[in-house]
């Protein structure tokens, strides 16, 4: 991880990336946003490079998050080095 909540890196159209998974050799990655006009939590991912969009860590909360990253994480981050996640 090199962007963590610690660290957060600001990005486009109002949101903040502020932690973010990367496998550099199959060039996967699983980025949480906060979208400040929104007040919404999301997630994008890039699997072999290639943006997607996803819907599963949608959330209206921290708490929310939280719920959601317990449950789905860690199964997620193996899905994805997989090559097995459905783009929305």
């Amino acid at each position: 991880m090199f962007i963590t909540p610690e660290n957060p890196l600001e990005f486009i159209n109002n949101s903040t990336i502020f932690l973010d998974y990367a496998d550099f050799a199959h060039a996967n990655e699983l980025v949480f946003l906060y979208n400040r006009v929104r007040n919404e939590f999301f997630a994008e991912i890039k699997q072999e490079s290639f943006p997607g969009t996803i819907h599963d860590f949608d959330a209206k909360s921290l708490q929310q998050l939280e719920g959601l990253l317990s449950e789905k994480l860690e199964g997620y981050l193996g899905k994805l080095a997989l090559g097995r996640i459905e783009k929305a």
